[in-house]
């Protein structure tokens, strides 16, 4: 086994250490276990921009504040750049646009947000996403479908339907792109834009 000297321990050492800040730096933020667990509040929170919430508060996986909007509709028609965004899971019949029952309780927190005081003056974005599985078209088709539908389960809870648009994204923008089937492509993201 190589015993370094003590003129060579130092530099070996850095030169690890730097390995790892770099690979940690790449790999990104630590996946959690669940994108959807987000209390109301923090859905505003992330909404509105990423704001800090209390001393030591972790950032938690999907959230990806003003990551993902360029050239949204809402972003359009304000002509700013989106203040923040929430990447959610949500679950849709195979192959369907009809949201499936298990996420109803999701986007009723999400509709809690959404019609908060403290974001009365955002307009906000459904971007669809889907897996790679199928032609661009098709899934081009999906996710826009599947934007309009969470689109319209939110009006029905309440949330103004002038303050929100749709659009679809195909699987253009794979959250994994390592694993194009990978179910975490298949995803609802909101933007928000001050208006």
């Amino acid at each position: 086994m190589f015993a370094a000297s003590s003129s060579t321990r130092g530099p070996l050492l850095c030169g690890a250490l730097c390995g790892v800040l770099l690979a940690l730096s790449v790999a990104g933020p630590v996946r959690g276990a669940d994108d959807n667990a987000l209390s109301v509040d923090e859905m505003v929170r992330q909404l509105k921009g990423g704001e800090a919430g209390a001393a030591g508060e972790a950032r938690t996986r999907g959230l990806r504040p003003g990551a993902a909007a360029k050239g949204s509709s809402a972003a359009g028609q304000a002509g700013q750049a989106p203040s923040g965004s929430l990447s959610m899971r949500v679950q849709f019949d195979f192959d369907s646009d009809r949201l499936s029952p298990a996420s109803h309780a999701v986007l009723q927190k999400l509709a809690s947000a959404l019609s908060s005081g403290e974001l009365a003056n955002y307009a906000f974005t459904v971007i669809g996403h889907t897996d790679a599985v199928g032609s661009a078209q098709y899934n081009q088709a999906l996710s826009r479908r599947r934007a309009a539908s969470v689109k319209a389960y939110l009006i029905d809870q309440g949330v103004q339907g002038s303050r929100i648009g749709a659009e679809g994204r195909g699987f253009g923008e794979l959250l994994d792109p390592a694993d194009p089937r990978s179910a975490a492509n298949r995803r609802v993201e909101i933007t928000a834009t001050p208006r």
